[in-house]
């Protein structure tokens, strides 16, 4: 089942994408992190009780660090190996399904866990496939409405 074209184009074409979804999200969550810690030690220092929010926060930062570093690793590791032209192509691809996500104004994170579940758990029914069969099934039913506001 993981050696079929199928699941190899799928795992390739959502690891690029999540890649391209992940960085952006790594930064924001590194420079929010760094940023919202050093401002509670600062407050700490002012007055011991903001210890009960810096506690909290370097916690959920820190599980928040070990579940980005999880998802950064399955990124990386199961990325199938591609030759040029296929990387080209699969990029190119994901230019376009990066479109798509855009005119659908689907939140990136969701389109990242979605992504990361098809990656470790490759399937037939992948989100990759679910969004292609979904724009070409849409444009003979466009094609047909535009015919029908055609003069007769």
């Amino acid at each position: 089942m993981f050696d079929s074209p199928l699941v190899t184009a799928v795992r390739a074409i959502a690891t690029e994408f999540a890649r391209r979804l992940f960085i952006p999200i790594l930064v924001i969550f590194c420079i929010g992190a760094i940023f919202a810690i050093i401002l509670t030690t600062w407050l700490v220092i002012l007055n011991a009780w903001w210890f009960l929010l810096l506690v909290p926060l370097v916690v959920v930062s820190l599980v928040c660090s070990v579940v980005l570093l999880a998802v950064g690793l399955a990124i990386r590791f199961l990325t199938p190996t591609q030759s040029v032209s296929q990387r080209t192509s699969v990029r190119g691809f994901v230019d376009s399904l990066e479109g798509v996500s855009e005119v659908v104004q689907t939140p990136k994170v969701f389109i990242l866990f979605r992504l990361v579940k098809d990656i470790v758990r490759p399937s037939k029914q992948s989100f990759v496939s679910s969004i292609t069969t979904n724009v070409t099934s849409l444009k003979p039913a466009f094609k047909n409405i535009i015919d029908s506001f055609r003069p007769r």
